[in-house]
């Protein structure tokens, strides 16, 4: 945090996450609407916040953390047309924890998927404290999340990024047992994880949230990709780079600040990245691949609990 900011980026996140959360959690027909099942916070060895979030429309169990970088707008992995100078970006790391007798269980890495069965989770399916501290960073992450603010004018964007197949190919330097105490090559099997699908159910739900609290569409959807190298590995441990077309990290940018001119706002995000893929404002052109039919109808939606009328309709009651 600089010295010049009144409060810092990482904990107005954190406050709007747990906004963001408790109006969902309050509202049980709201919250099984979004298929939000159960939350726990948690917080990282250097005291940084996160969240475990269960959903119930998926097995396993995801983490929200965010990696303690808090930096200016100007960054080659994201996009963002807020340029001023009260404009912070704070980073978090998406991780999921598959259950055993889930298919995306299959597709993370021999290390990972034993880790996984080991000591080290407990009976929710996410990391005891002590498995938490023993496990590499890398394991399970499947992409990232940014969070543009404001601080002249409280307002937010949400960017998401993430290989649409995430692999890996070794492990270094990891000693792992399997259940019968026999040590695990050092070389891993193959780990092809769905990242962008993985990535995207979480960012999505968010963001469904952060509209049901806000009763804001967003203001436009941006979209970028850039294809990635594949790093294959023989049977002797020899490591190659293979440039794919076809394995791609892709970003999605959902705006909700509104702009007068879209053509400058684009311009700006087209020179961001290379490999810009198009904006949009109107719901019923964006492609389905960027889009969610749920952030435009959640507000329409009338989630009245117990006659806590904590949906898009409280406003005009109060």
């Amino acid at each position: 945090m600089l010295a010049t900011e009144r409060i810092d980026p990482i904990n107005s996140v954190e406050i709007l996450f747990n906004e963001i959360f408790q109006h969902v959690f309050q509202n049980n027909h709201a919250r099984e609407y979004l298929g939000y099942s159960q939350i726990s916070q948690t917080f990282s060895a250097e005291g940084f916040p996160g969240w475990y979030l269960w959903f119930n429309d998926i097995k396993g169990a995801y983490c929200i953390e965010t990696t303690g970088e808090s930096v200016h707008p100007v960054n080659k992995d994201s996009m963002n047309f807020m340029q001023c100078d009260a404009v912070r970006m704070v980073q978090f790391v998406l991780r999921y924890f598959p259950t055993p007798d889930e298919k995306n269980y299959n597709y993370f890495s021999r290390a990972e998927q034993i880790f996984r069965k080991g000591s080290d989770f407990d009976a929710t399916g996410t990391p005891t404290f002590e498995g938490k501290r023993n496990m590499p960073d890398v394991f399970y992450a499947v992409g990232h999340v940014t969070i543009s603010l404001d601080q002249s004018s409280n307002v937010i964007d949400f960017s998401c990024r993430a290989a649409d197949s995430c692999k890996n190919y070794k492990t270094d330097s990891l000693a792992l047992s399997d259940n019968a105490g026999v040590k695990t090559r050092e070389i891993s099997r193959n780990r092809d994880v769905e990242g962008w699908n993985l990535s995207r159910h979480i960012f999505d739900k968010i963001i469904s949230a952060y509209i049901f609290m806000t009763h804001q569409q967003p203001a436009f959807i941006s979209a970028a990709a850039c294809p990635l190298n594949e790093y294959p590995i023989d049977d002797s441990g020899n490591v190659r780079a293979i440039k794919n077309a076809q394995f791609m990290k892709l970003l999605l940018l959902v705006s909700f600040r509104k702009s007068d001119d879209l053509h400058a706002t684009e311009t700006t995000l087209r020179s961001q990245s290379k490999n810009f893929i198009g904006l949009w404002n109107d719901s019923t052109v964006i492609p389905a691949q960027w889009n969610n039919s749920l952030w435009w109808s959640i507000n329409d939606h009338h989630f009245h609990d117990n006659d806590c009328c904590l949906c898009s309709c409280y406003s005009e009651q109060h």
